[in-house]
């Protein structure tokens, strides 16, 4: 396992992380539902709860996704219902580096989202509806789990200050870390790369975020 800190610092606000087992990671995008709140059908979602003792992952209710209009100009506002991630022991290596790293124990929920976004000839995937944002949580994490005939897809970090920090294509295995607090994450839109080879591509990741209490959660909810 090799861990590179993009800016010389201890007190880097993103790491990236590389060689992480996507093998197991493969069967949360076999049959990955279709996204309802995208329209033009081009991305797939599903999600799950959980928080973390030590070396131990608690699964919690499945509840929807919600994140306001000021964060989420997109789907700000909606209350998201997904079907749940059934099994997350396939997750573990990558929930574990997310918490290890940013030293999160069991007072942070943690969001686990497996996300596809699709391109054919005639539609890009567009894998940032939202353009360069944060989260409007602690901590994120990107792990690209595959990426099949596809142009784009470069990620990029923004500082408040509007600098480009960071910029690359993450490859199949490399997870990407950033304290939301301090950084914009955007990644470029999906293009089909060869239509001899398959008529469409498609780029599955993996998302990691947390927040102390509850993260991203329906209003409704926490109130109760």
């Amino acid at each position: 396992m090799t861990i590179f800190n993009a800016i010389k610092s201890s007190l880097s606000p993103y790491q990236l992380i590389s060689n992480l087992k996507i093998e197991p990671l493969q069967t949360l995008f076999y049959n990955i539902p279709k996204d309802p709140y995208i329209r033009e059908g081009y991305r797939y979602k599903s999600l799950a709860r959980c928080r973390v003792q030590g070396n131990r992952i608690d699964k919690q209710p499945h509840t929807p996704l919600f994140q306001n209009k000021k964060i989420n100009p997109v789907n700000g506002g909606l209350v998201r219902v997904y079907p749940e991630i059934e099994n997350l022991n396939c997750a573990e290596e990558a929930i574990l580096w997310f918490t290890n790293t940013f030293k999160i124990d069991y007072s942070y929920e943690i969001l686990v989202q497996a996300q596809r976004t699709k391109c054919t000839y005639r539609k890009a995937g567009i894998t940032t509806p939202e353009g360069f944002h944060r989260d409007d949580i602690d901590f994120l994490a990107i792990l690209c789990v595959n990426q099949d005939n596809i142009l784009g897809s470069e990620t990029q970090l923004k500082d408040h200050q509007g600098n480009i920090v960071f910029k690359k294509v993450l490859n199949p295995g490399e997870m990407l870390l950033i304290d939301d607090s301090k950084l914009f994450h955007y990644t470029s839109p999906i293009t089909l790369k060869n239509p001899a080879v398959n008529h469409f591509g498609f780029r599955d990741v993996l998302i990691i975020s947390t927040a102390k209490g509850f993260v991203n959660q329906d209003p409704s909810f926490v109130k109760n």
